[in-house]
């Protein structure tokens, strides 16, 4: 295989890497430092991503289509304000309910009066552990695929490391 395609394989395979440890470090954090209250669903943003998969040997085409609901919830905070705002993650959970209905969230506000909204029941770390193990298998790919070249990357993290 070529440089490039193994530049690609390991690029996307850092990227996913430290996407998924960047969002999880947040959720975390959340979870740490937030405050849990209930909210009230006013609105919900139905975002549709279609997902295609393509075969080359059959021609053979999935077409997958996935839902993320992204909702907005008012609420008010500790320090008396009313808070309308859209939940910073989505969820893939179509709910049989419309607003408004009450939901747990976790905030956090920062020193710029910024909030941060998460679900309590955030399940959205599955897609960052999704995330996380497909950066190891484009990082194994390109180890297993490309004899010695694997050992300019660990050269290269080592360098940046010391």
């Amino acid at each position: 295989m070529n440089v490039i395609s193994f530049l690609g394989l390991t690029s996307f395979g850092f990227y996913s890497i430290y996407t998924a440890i960047k969002s999880l470090d947040k959720i975390d954090l959340f979870y740490k430092e937030g405050t849990r209250k209930e909210a009230l669903v006013t609105k919900i943003r139905e975002v549709e991503t279609k997902i295609d998969n393509t075969f080359d040997e059959d021609d053979f085409v999935i077409n997958h289509e996935k839902i993320n609901y992204f909702y907005t919830v008012k609420f008010i905070d500790k320090r008396g304000r009313e808070i309308e705002q859209e939940l910073e993650f989505s969820t893939t959970e179509n709910q049989k309910r419309n607003p408004p209905f009450n939901i747990s969230i976790i905030y956090k506000s920062n020193k710029n009066q910024e909030t941060e909204i998460i679900l309590e029941t955030n399940k959205s770390r599955r897609n960052f552990y999704f995330l996380f193990i497909m950066g190891l298998i484009f990082l194994f790919n390109a180890a297993y695929n490309y004899d010695g070249e694997i050992e300019i990357i660990f050269n290269f993290i080592n360098n940046l490391l010391q």
